[in-house]
């Protein structure tokens, strides 16, 4: 009698639990063993996606100059350059583009950078010895128009990152140009010239240089309103080669060889003992605003 009760009240029960888990069943999707289950993936918030349009840009930052590769190659010696130190520096630029509603933009940009200094320390052949230690000094600014395209990622709580490139143009400035003194006399000396001289050092030319330039970009745009966006980023900026002048020289013989009068005398001129900047450009940290005409 008592084995019977527990048979009914097992029958009752294990009733219970099979209609609860049909029931559970019946509240959820079939799906066979070889179906994954579903993974969310965080997806672009699109009520906070820019439809495009126009905009206008302002930028400034911390630039960090290439340590270049220097050659200096005159007639009477060559410098070996084993390290080469240069300064932080600064930019601001401006620029307008548009955007379009897939994630594109383009925009055009001109930009300066401050004057920085590039040392040079290195070693020559002399007379006298096969290593004389010698330093070059030079300041470098330069200025770039680049037409650039960016592809916005997609955006997340008001926050859109963002990969970019850029071709252009550059104009490179350098001056307060030194270099070893004794060079300029001895190629001076083969020449017949005097050089100018400033104080201890040998002040070279300055010298302007147009070179292609190209960009890479990488950052975010964090949106504060419908027309404003602040832009944080990083570009790579290389603006080509450029070089220093040549040691200013003047010829003071007023005949040259076989008595004919000399037509240059009096006249300044530059030696070839001019220093070059290979692969000059920057590493750029960037802070900009952007103003968008329509939301």
């Amino acid at each position: 009698m008592r084995k019977a009760e527990y048979l009914r009240s097992a029958a009752i029960m294990g009733a219970l639990v099979f209609l609860s888990a049909s029931g559970f069943a019946a509240d959820r999707p079939y799906r066979t063993s070889q179906e994954p289950y579903p993974v969310s993936n965080p997806q672009p918030e699109e009520t906070d996606v820019w439809a495009g349009g126009w905009y206008l840009r302002g930028d400034a930052g911390i630039s960090v100059p290439f340590e270049p590769t220097l050659k200096t190659d005159t007639p009477i010696s060559a410098i070996k350059y084993e390290d080469v130190k240069t300064d932080v520096s600064g930019f601001g630029g401006l620029g307008f583009g548009y955007a379009f509603s897939n994630g594109i933009r383009v925009d055009l940009t001109a930009d300066y950078t401050l004057p920085y200094q590039i040392t040079g320390f290195g070693s020559r052949a002399s007379s006298t010895s096969s290593s004389v230690p010698t330093v070059f000094e030079t300041k470098i600014q330069s200025a770039t128009v680049m037409a650039n395209g960016y592809y916005d990622i997609g955006t997340w709580s008001n926050i859109t990152p963002y990969l970019g490139a850029g071709v252009g143009v550059s104009w490179t400035r350098v001056t307060d140009s030194f270099l070893d003194p004794d060079i300029a006399i001895e190629l001076a000396k083969v020449q017949g010239l005097t050089v100018h001289m400033d104080g201890a050092n040998n002040r070279q030319a300055d010298y302007d240089s147009y070179n292609f330039a190209w960009a890479l970009m990488a950052g975010a745009a964090i949106r504060l309103s419908d027309h404003f966006d602040v832009d944080v980023g990083y570009r790579y900026l290389n603006t080509g080669t450029t070089r220093s002048g040549g040691t200013m020289a003047t010829d003071p013989r007023a005949t040259l060889t076989g008595g004919v009068a000399n037509p240059d005398q009096g006249q300044t001129k530059s030696l070839n003992n001019y220093t070059r900047i290979l692969d000059s450009g920057e590493h750029q940290m960037r802070i900009g605003i952007r103003y968008k005409f329509t939301p």
